[in-house]
């Protein structure tokens, strides 16, 4: 991996790219600029937009631009303020078509690591088969993570099609496994040597995929009764996922800033509630049991859960 040469004045960037609070929320708009941007739009299904020549790949950005939902979020680093999708390169547009649901287009976009510390980063537009944008969502692939490639996958254990991700660190789960729910594109699955890795919840910089859906501990606990294995593997990731230990003191790192956060803290708080459960941890006890192979390891995670702080003291494959 390459490193970068940083000029001092980028060092408060950098500590706030580090330690970001939390971004309020990107307002999701259905977006249907027109039959002509569309029909322009599908001529890019299945090919390497990463290869593109320097025209085509304008005329891409140009159609995306027009279906770009309004963004409320931070702009990704070295982004311009007030700039709005895409804001990173752009890489596949696949169809998924899973059994006995509508189909959906996705189209996925990635960079790698701008600066060190950093991460890289990806964002997915989802659309129906006409066209309407159904969601956006731009997330991290993982902190000191280089992306690497991208592929639609259709031979995993939940017979689905998925979009897995490969970065250099495998410590952090390499492939990443994403899968759409509820028309949005979920976070799934961690994976190192076929073996399942806890995404880190211990601060909002550390998250790999989108951040878990807002809900009380009565939702999460719903959830866990899905018929739905993809909801079911998106649950059972943030219950056993590393969460904040709330026996670790407040760290002050100065200039204002305190690990953890206030949502961070809060999110601990609440994962804690939903453990305690009886019908959570009865549950999960019945899914470790489950015959689908990746259910079964995330459960199993979850009834043993690993919480901590943000230090790289223990690599993710071991916990």
């Amino acid at each position: 991996m390459q490193h970068l040469v940083l000029r001092p004045a980028l060092f408060t960037l950098i500590f706030l790219f580090a330690f970001p609070q939390s971004r309020p929320d990107a307002i999701q708009r259905a977006a249907k600029p027109g039959a002509d941007a569309w029909q322009r739009l599908l001529e890019f299904k299945d090919k390497d937009l990463h290869a593109l020549g320097e025209t085509s790949r304008k005329e891409l950005v140009s159609i995306l631009k027009s279906f770009s939902p309004r963004w409320d979020k931070q702009v990704p680093t070295f982004h311009e303020e007030g700039a709005t999708p895409p804001f990173h390169t752009p890489r596949y547009l696949w169809k998924l078509s899973p059994p006995d649901t509508p189909a959906r287009y996705v189209l996925f976009g990635a960079d790698g690591l701008f600066i060190i510390p950093g991460d890289s980063r990806a964002e997915a537009y989802v659309f129906d088969e006409n066209g309407t944008l159904l969601s956006y969502e731009e997330f991290s692939l993982g902190w000191r993570a280089q992306f690497e490639a991208v592929k639609l996958i259709t031979d995993s254990p939940l017979n689905v099609p998925l979009i897995a991700v490969i970065t250099d660190r495998v410590d952090l789960g390499s492939p990443e496994y994403f899968g759409l729910i509820d028309n949005h594109l979920a976070m799934l699955r961690l994976d190192n040597d076929g073996k399942a890795v806890r995404n880190k919840f211990v601060a909002n910089n550390w998250i790999i995929g989108a951040e878990p859906p807002k809900r009380s501990a009565e939702e999460w606990e719903q959830a866990l009764f899905s018929n739905d294995p993809l909801e079911l593997l998106r649950t059972l990731g943030w219950i056993g996922g590393k969460h904040w230990d709330l026996k670790i003191p407040p760290i002050n790192w100065g200039n204002g800033h305190v690990t953890p956060s206030p949502d961070v803290k809060q999110n601990a708080k609440l994962v804690v509630s939903v453990r305690s459960r009886i019908v959570v941890r009865a549950r999960m006890t019945e899914l470790s049991k489950s015959e689908n192979p990746w259910i079964r390891e995330a459960a199993e995670l979850a009834l043993q859960p690993h919480d901590g702080d943000t230090s790289f003291c223990c690599g993710y494959a071991s916990q």
